[in-house]
């Protein structure tokens, strides 16, 4: 029997938020945040098992885990197909590509992204979100807090045409060599002159 997106809005089953926190490690807002944003997203199309939907997460902050998670939970209850994508723009938004081809444009392409303004009317939220805590707020106090603000509200739908700049092609070749670790890294994403794994990550 088919489970409809609605449905699990109402109530995310347990499987999809295990998954994501085996993946995670913990339980954190960004997992709270990704099941809103992508839930809300996918409950704005109509998904059978022929179409192909991708959603697109534009940070690695937790948005991918939460994808991945709903996107197995979905497959196996529904046979839909839906997969799992980052572009780390730094941005806790989501795209959804479904049956979207980038030659001919065809089939349906959007973004959803929060709504600054909306989010001041919860304050933990906010706090979180623009990285503007004074002090660390409750794990369960801040989660609750997100779960309550509604998606309707906080959330706003774009349009997008998908389409690279001829910028991030050349950026993309902007490649160059770790001192630390000798593999290729973009130059951009250098911290302190070595590629992220060698500047965050002990040997």
């Amino acid at each position: 029997m088919m489970i409809s997106v609605s449905e699990i809005r109402k109530k995310i089953p347990d499987e999809i938020i295990k998954t994501a926190i085996d993946i995670h490690g913990h339980m954190s807002p960004g997992l709270a945040t990704g099941f809103k944003l992508i839930l809300y997203a996918l409950d704005q199309i109509i998904i059978t098992p022929q179409d192909k939907v991708i959603i697109v997460s534009e940070s690695v902050r937790c948005l991918q885990d939460a994808a991945f998670s709903i996107s197995s939970y979905l497959n196996q209850k529904n046979k839909w197909r839906i997969y799992p994508k980052t572009y780390d723009v730094g941005k806790l938004s989501i795209q959804i590509h479904k049956n979207y081809d980038k030659h001919t444009e065809s089939g349906e392409l959007f973004r959803v992204v929060i709504e600054p303004h909306k989010v001041k009317s919860y304050p933990f939220f906010y706090n979180w979100l623009y990285q503007q805590e004074q002090e660390k707020t409750p794990l369960d106090q801040l989660v609750n807090e997100i779960n309550s603000a509604p998606d309707e509200e906080i959330f706003k739908i774009l349009p997008f045409s998908g389409k690279m700049t001829d910028l991030c092609h050349i950026m993309n070749k902007n490649l160059v060599v770790c001192p630390d670790c000798g593999e290729f890294t973009e130059k951009a994403t250098l911290i302190k002159n070595k590629c992220r794994i060698c500047a965050y990550f002990e040997k």
